[in-house]
């Protein structure tokens, strides 16, 4: 035990981020207690070798009597995002909202504790109450039917690695010329996961119609220019559709499928101006 180490630190952990029945989503602000940083120094040791300073902020999963971790991340001191939120901390993707610029600046500094077992409804009201609390605007999310562009996938998929690309056994996801290595990171699993991944980077749902899906988990990798800024988050209009084109052609080249954008109804979760 380091000298500096609290006595029954784990106790004292668990007393202060653990969700009482019904909380939906919980937001734990600093100044953080001093067992947070013991945490990281017994369940992230050789992270905390490199940096002795904790990340600024954890993400928990909790599950109706337990928690996991669910990430953690270094970003500065200002916070998260409202976007980094409900991307990072809810799970939602980028197509599954729709946040105005009013609400771009938004930050949240603090530790998160998510159930899971509870939708998205439960989670998007409690978000609102944390931002009002830490004084930010007076929000609502409201569930909207909407006619939108989606990605309509059919074929058959038949894996065509990349010539000369890092990782040659995943999916890549690029616009242009693809990065010459994978510190944009990536991701594993279902078909359907990867369809949610590729709809998050083109910020679009997508609508599978393959008759057979391929059973065994995939791994695909994400390129800078694929990235929010450089791709979803652009504006509507030419260089925003031809850049959408140009991913869906070199997914369409690696995995055999058939993708196009087409118009369909989907459901979106709007921010809007509430009262105060």
């Amino acid at each position: 035990m380091r000298a500096d180490e609290p006595e029954n630190w784990r106790e004292k952990f668990n007393e202060v981020y653990k969700m009482d029945d019904g909380e939906a989503l919980k937001r734990i602000a600093p100044p953080f207690i001093p067992e947070r940083k013991t945490y990281y120094f017994k369940d992230h040791e050789d992270q905390a070798r490199a940096i002795s300073d904790p990340p600024n902020y954890f993400t928990f999963h909790w599950t109706g009597s337990s928690y996991q971790e669910w990430g953690y991340g270094f970003i500065g001191d200002k916070g998260m995002s409202l976007r980094g939120v409900l991307e990072n901390v809810l799970d939602m993707k980028s197509y599954e909202f729709e946040l105005p610029k009013e609400f771009e600046q938004v930050r949240l500094t603090g530790d998160w504790m998510v159930d899971v077992t509870t939708q998205n409804d439960a989670k998007l009201a409690k978000l609102c109450d944390i931002i009002r609390v830490a004084k930010g605007p007076s929000l609502k999310f409201v569930e909207k039917e909407q006619e939108r562009p989606v990605i309509v996938v059919k074929g058959n998929y038949t894996f065509r690695p990349v010539e000369g690309i890092y990782d040659p056994s995943a999916v890549h996801l690029y616009v242009g010329e693809p990065d010459k290595d994978e510190h944009a990171g990536g991701g594993s699993g279902s078909f359907e996961r990867f369809l949610q991944a590729l709809g998050d980077r083109a910020g679009m749902g997508v609508v599978s119609e393959v008759e057979e899906p391929p059973s065994k988990d995939l791994s695909w990798r994400t390129h800078e220019s694929s990235n929010h800024k450089e791709l979803a988050g652009l504006p509507a209009g030419e260089n925003r559709t031809e850049k959408i084109k140009q991913l869906l052609e070199n997914v369409s080249k690696q995995t055999g499928l058939q993708l196009q954008v087409e118009q369909r109804k989907l459901s979106v979760w709007v921010a809007e101006p509430a009262p105060k």
